[in-house]
């Protein structure tokens, strides 16, 4: 088994799981996925709700959007 020191958030389907479970339970999460889909509307996609699984349903968009959330300021 894995310790979570030796899985890539970025690249695996492994890690992105583990990080999806996280930020679902995260106290945060209704904000998290507001905001990612307030960033894809904005952009103006044709399809809106296609970019939110562009930027999220991947170890390396999810992780990077994370790590954007976290770095912001909370209010």
């Amino acid at each position: 088994m894995n310790y979570l020191g030796n899985i890539d958030f970025t690249t695996s389907w492994e890690g992105f799981g583990i990080l999806w479970e996280f930020m679902q339970k995260h106290e945060l999460w209704t904000k998290f996925i507001s905001k990612q889909i307030w960033n894809t509307i904005s952009e103006q996609n044709i399809n809106k709700f296609s970019g939110i699984f562009e930027r999220l349903i991947s170890p390396a968009g999810l992780a990077i959007a994370v790590v954007e959330f976290f770095e912001e300021k909370q209010p």
